[in-house]
């Protein structure tokens, strides 16, 4: 008997065209000079991060596109009122909390906290939000996967340490398998065609590395080394000044807040 032939890496691969995409969904944020930078809005099926100083809107740009997520249909990918289904399709919203947000701020910035699919959790510990995110991205209800933020989901052993210990890697290992876990639940999410958006902050810290620092930006995410290549977009925010005619004459602060995002 002749012997078979090994199958060659054409026989194992199969074609998925139809699962490539061309070009990815946006979800806005209502924010038209940023979603016009942005393409329309942030992409879904992949990663986004941002990251910046503090009071730099970060936060506020997540509840923004929770108020759109809420006013989205995921079919046609339109708003609601511009929908040509017979009915929106709605999917589910999930928010990682660990900046303890001031919700009554939420609901003037447009989200509607009371909305059955907005999922909000507050995890006491970072392998509990890992668990949480893991099983919301294997839900194919869940549309919008929110992250705020990274930099404070910290492992349990570091959180039970003595003060004074640190147990050095934890943290980095820890947000590591967190975004390993996300790309590969994208890939099947992609392969089902039901891409979900995952958008996350972190905190931002001093280059590492000596003379390094001279050269361009000062400053860089302060997510492990894996996490600082794993987006598909990174936008930094930083905080403008007030201009005159942007403060109360009574309290003299100011009642608008104005920020510049690099993207």
């Amino acid at each position: 008997m002749a012997k078979k032939d090994k199958p060659t890496w054409k026989d194992i691969v199969k074609p998925e065209k139809e699962t490539v995409f061309k070009g990815f969904k946006r979800l806005p944020t209502g924010i038209f000079e940023l979603d016009l930078a942005l393409g329309g809005g942030f992409p879904i099926g992949v990663t986004s991060n941002l990251f910046g100083v503090d009071h730099s809107f970060k936060t506020g740009i997540l509840l923004k596109l929770i108020s759109t997520a809420q006013q989205w249909c995921w079919k046609c990918n339109t708003y609601e009122w511009e929908c040509e289904c017979d009915k929106p399709v709605k999917k589910d919203i999930l928010m990682i909390d660990t900046e303890l947000i001031d919700w009554d701020w939420a609901e003037k910035l447009g989200v509607i906290i009371d909305d059955e699919r907005l999922y909000i959790e507050t995890p006491a510990y970072g392998e509990e939000a890992i668990d949480i995110i893991h099983e919301a991205l294997k839900d194919p209800n869940c549309g919008l996967l929110l992250i705020d933020s990274i930099s404070r989901l910290l492992p349990k052993k570091e959180i039970d340490a003595n003060a004074g210990d640190y147990p050095v890697g934890e943290r980095a290992k820890l947000q590591t398998q967190m975004i390993n876990k996300i790309k590969s639940s994208l890939i099947l999410r992609k392969k089902a065609r039901q891409p979900i958006a995952v958008i996350g902050t972190t905190q931002i810290r001093a280059k590492i590395g000596g003379m390094q620092s001279f050269y361009g930006e000062p400053i860089e995410s302060s997510a492990p080394f894996a996490l600082l290549h794993d987006w598909h977009l990174a936008m930094k925010t930083a905080k403008l000044s007030p201009e005159q005619g942007e403060y109360d004459s009574k309290s003299n602060t100011p009642f608008q807040g104005r920020f510049k995002a690099t993207i």
